[in-house]
């Protein structure tokens, strides 16, 4: 999102809405939690918000208990303002097509390192677990 007249902190407020909202739908929050998490003053938020609501970037709407009282915002973003959608082009684009039929080789170590002393308690205990269980185990 590159608008000019956005102020900088209005497009980073509106980044974390969008991560808020994730899909889609309303998000249900207070003015005093957007301001903790980005680090400002409340007014300041109001500010964003008028700003964005002022671009067509969101609308929000305060939201009230049963009594009257308001308790927070509920703020709808508009996704085809906010994020980009543009099909980016793949970073591998040079590559001729004889290099992308090629297997490359794996980087794992194929050293298997097993050791090989046999501790005998362990053995003891696997033998007695196994004859209760009702297995024999082969001598080896």
């Amino acid at each position: 999102m590159k608008n000019p007249r956005l102020m900088p902190m209005t497009r980073l407020m509106l980044t974390l809405l969008s991560g808020w909202a994730g899909q889609g739908g309303s998000i249900e929050t207070t003015i005093g939690i957007i301001a903790k998490h980005i680090g400002r003053c409340r007014r300041q938020v109001f500010r964003y918000l008028q700003d964005a609501l002022e671009e067509g970037y969101l609308y929000y709407s305060r939201t009230k208990d049963r009594i009257g009282r308001y308790t927070g915002i509920k703020i709808r973003l508009n996704f085809g303002a906010i994020r980009f959608t543009r099909c980016r082009t793949p970073k591998n684009r040079s590559k001729t097509a004889q290099t992308l039929d090629v297997t490359f080789e794996s980087d794992t170590n194929n050293k298997y390192i097993f050791n090989k002393d046999s501790d005998p308690g362990m053995w003891d205990k696997l033998s007695r677990f196994a004859a209760s269980a009702g297995f024999v185990l082969p001598d080896s």
